[in-house]
């Protein structure tokens, strides 16, 4: 087995913790916000609520460039599940666990996850998109995260 890739994945999105279950939330919402950019608005006021405005400025912004980066990069067909689905695709989990590498700095696994997800060339963007959601969900880390009543994942 390839020691980048990720252990056997939950199949549902209750069994993550919160922070990733926000991950995933807000994926889930900034696709479907392609279609309908009321889906922007709700992952903006989550995050708000979350980290205050300008934590939630930065969030967004790195929020949007992961989603462009893997859109712009990806190696294939992304599959991801509607906002409300409690199930948990392959590549969401890809990405929860890209994002909790970023989020320990184990920058060796963060790139071999990114490069599960996107070509070569959108690695580096990638890892770098990645760092800098995590840095503006940490920003408010010492103090933990509201319940997810909010987050209709199940």
């Amino acid at each position: 087995m390839n020691a980048l890739a990720p252990l056997p994945f939950p199949a549902e999105t209750a069994l993550l913790d919160r922070c990733d279950r926000l991950v995933v939330w807000s994926f889930r919402h900034w696709i479907v916000g392609f279609s309908d950019q009321r889906h922007w608005s709700l992952v903006w006021r989550e995050l708000s609520r979350r980290f205050g405005r300008n934590m939630a400025s930065e969030g967004v912004t790195a929020l949007s460039a992961v989603v462009r980066t893997i859109c712009g990069y990806a190696r294939r067909n992304v599959t991801y599940h509607q906002p409300c689905c409690p199930c948990l695709a392959a590549d969401e989990y890809r990405i929860v666990a890209f994002i909790a590498a970023c989020r320990q700095g184990e920058w060796a696994r963060a790139e071999g996850l990114a490069e599960w997800i996107v070509a070569q060339d959108g690695v580096g963007d990638l890892v770098a998109a990645g760092t800098q959601l995590v840095r503006a969900m940490e920003v408010r880390a010492a103090t933990p995260l509201p319940e997810d009543a909010t987050l209709a994942l199940h």
